[in-house]
């Protein structure tokens, strides 16, 4: 049986958002070793991290982060990011250390993105002061970010070989944990040339970025929009949105719609389609498409597990389109 996951409306109400960074690294940069983010761990840093609740609001899933031992910053949670992105504020505080190294922000408007400074902290911890994740990983100062955020924490970077694992039911980021079994849908972890961000396909055939960094539901660029057997009728209500390197475009939710994730079927699911951003931009599947799964990312096996509640079975759709 195949699960499936039932949206009964599509959130209407508009919330700002932090946009997935796109990155893409300059050539020295990815030739070049990665820069000192991690220090040799102490036996106090071996265990591993305890569990951390977020707490959403316009800005996304907001935890409190330590670097270098200054904090607590306000940061969100971004899957999309492929890196941690620093406020310049909380860059200077926590004063981390420039790697001479720069690299390109590109976001999902367009524009050839923003060439932003690569930099390395010693240490990296959420939730509490000494809750320290495993890695620090690459990190950008992103001068962009909203006035009401300090930085975006890539948790793929941050856990790094250990996987993690985002309870959106129960607003939980923790490790991964092979204990206890998590009844759901796996979606391959498709490989980036450069990067390890959390890519799958749709349908199939299209790739998606699952983004915890933005409030869309799938969006889909207005290109794409017909292989979704999407058709433009009347005006849409456009919303302006602007992202981390500074590009621009238009957003309006239409119509639910329904897909296939690997082998979980998801129907009325909150849409949004993308007008003037990036041709080359991804599908993602924003918080609102990802709020009702327990979602385990297992980086070592290249696979994402999508759980749902167990007590919300999901039927069976009678057919897939």
């Amino acid at each position: 049986m195949k699960p499936a996951a039932t949206f009964t409306r599509a959130r209407l109400a508009w919330r700002s958002f932090l946009v997935a960074a796109l990155v893409a690294a300059s050539a020295a940069a990815f030739a070049a070793p990665r820069p000192p983010g991690k220090t040799k761990p102490s036996a106090k840093r071996a265990a591993l991290p305890a569990p951390v609740v977020w707490r959403e609001d316009r800005r996304g899933l907001r935890v409190p982060v330590w670097i270098n031992g200054a904090g607590p910053f306000a940061f969100v949670v971004d899957t999309g990011a492929g890196l941690t992105l620093l406020s310049p504020r909380a860059a200077s505080q926590a004063r981390v250390t420039d790697t001479g190294r720069v690299i390109i922000l590109q976001g999902a408007g367009q524009g050839a993105g923003a060439p932003q400074r690569l930099v390395a902290a010693r240490t990296l911890a959420i939730g509490d002061a000494d809750n320290f994740l495993p890695n620090v990983g690459r990190m950008v100062i992103a001068p962009a970010l909203p006035a009401d955020v300090d930085g975006a924490l890539d948790p793929t970077e941050a856990f790094g070989e250990m996987g993690y694992e985002l309870d959106f039911p129960n607003q939980t980021l923790a490790p991964l944990s092979e204990r206890q079994p998590l009844n759901g849908a796996p979606a391959r972890w498709l490989l980036e040339p450069a990067g390890r961000r959390p890519f799958t396909r749709i349908n199939g055939q299209e790739i998606a970025l699952i983004d915890t960094g933005s409030s869309f539901g799938l969006a889909i660029p207005d290109a794409k929009a017909a292989s979704f057997g999407i058709r433009s009728v009347g005006r849409p209500a456009l919303r302006s949105a602007q992202d981390v390197a500074g590009g621009s475009f238009q957003v309006a939710r239409v119509a639910p719609t329904k897909f296939w994730l690997g082998s979980l079927y998801l129907e009325q699911a909150p849409t949004d389609i993308l007008y003037g951003a990036d041709a080359a931009a991804p599908l993602l599947l924003g918080r609102d498409a990802l709020r009702p799964f327990h979602i385990r990312f297992d980086l070592r096996r290249r696979v994402m597990v999508f759980g749902l509640p167990e007590d919300k079975p999901a039927p069976r759709p009678a057919a897939r389109d």
